[in-house]
């Protein structure tokens, strides 16, 4: 049991980590901005939480999660709210890594 991934907002501020546990998994949202950082809330992660990114324009966070073989997705409100988003993206079983690469943005 213990912290699986990190992952930190563009905007500085704040930081998730995936939380393994040996009866409840869950996602830690810390405040970094404050000094020294805090721990501000959990959020219920079901699965084995692996692979957590923010999008580079800080609108969503996607977790992976292992055992139920998708991808979830929470929309961020504000500087350090998150809200888990009802669309997930199914994938194969297993993974154990996730990264997020710059959109391409037209003219």
């Amino acid at each position: 049991p213990g912290i699986e991934s990190f992952a930190f907002h563009p905007n500085g501020k704040m930081a998730v980590a995936t939380c393994l546990g040996v009866y409840k998994n869950s996602i830690a949202v810390l405040d970094i901005a404050s000094k020294p950082a805090r721990l501000l809330y959990h959020l219920d992660a079901g699965g084995i939480g692996q692979g957590i990114e923010f999008t580079p324009e800080g609108d969503k966070l996607f977790v992976g999660s292992t055992t139920a073989s998708r991808i979830e997705v929470y929309d961020v409100i504000g500087e350090y709210e998150l809200r888990k988003n009802k669309k997930f993206i199914k994938i194969g079983y297993g993974h154990c890594s996730l990264t997020m690469g710059l959109r391409y943005k037209g003219k």
